[in-house]
């Protein structure tokens, strides 16, 4: 098991995106989870990972700016949203870059996923098409996930309120 830190959206950026990961999940019979932006992953030491999250606590919320949806053949970017990279953003990689750097290699490509599940690019297409795209959502967490390449494994076991 590793560990994953994420970012989760505000109580009603919240419900919108879970309602298009539950009615795609439902639809294509794929895992259901919570939505996020992953800050960090692959993370060995539950430990540093806890002081790593520790050390953001005075981040306050934040919105970021959806920039497009996208979608690949990679099952953990099937389908996105893309989100451009803010100041706060990227003060959140470098404060978690700066304890966690040697400990976990992670490239910080920020986006939303939609779905975790191999499709047909006419398919991702088409869904893409579909989904009403809010231009900026308010993340108002921190969390540490328990990860692995299960979804329904996913287990989180710490969670912070940005101010």
């Amino acid at each position: 098991m590793t560990y994953s830190i994420w970012l989760e959206p505000s109580a009603k950026d919240k419900k919108y995106l879970q309602n298009i990961i539950y009615d795609l999940a439902k639809q294509y019979k794929a895992p259901q989870f919570t939505p996020h932006i992953t800050l960090y992953s692959g993370i060995n030491n539950a430990r540093l990972t806890r002081k790593a999250v520790h050390d953001c606590r005075h981040i306050t919320k934040m919105k970021v700016r959806v920039t497009g949806i996208r979608h690949s053949g990679y099952i953990w970017k099937t389908l996105y949203f893309d989100v451009g990279t803010s100041k706060k953003l990227a003060e959140l990689n470098r404060i978690l870059a700066k304890r966690l750097g040697n400990h976990a290699k992670y490239r910080f490509r920020p986006h939303i996923s939609l779905i975790y599940k191999k499709l047909p690019n006419a398919t991702r297409r088409q869904i893409a098409k579909e989904i009403t795209l809010k231009n900026t959502l308010e993340f108002a967490k921190i969390s540490i996930i328990k990860s692995s390449n299960v979804v329904r494994n996913w287990t989180p076991i710490m969670k912070i309120s940005l101010k």
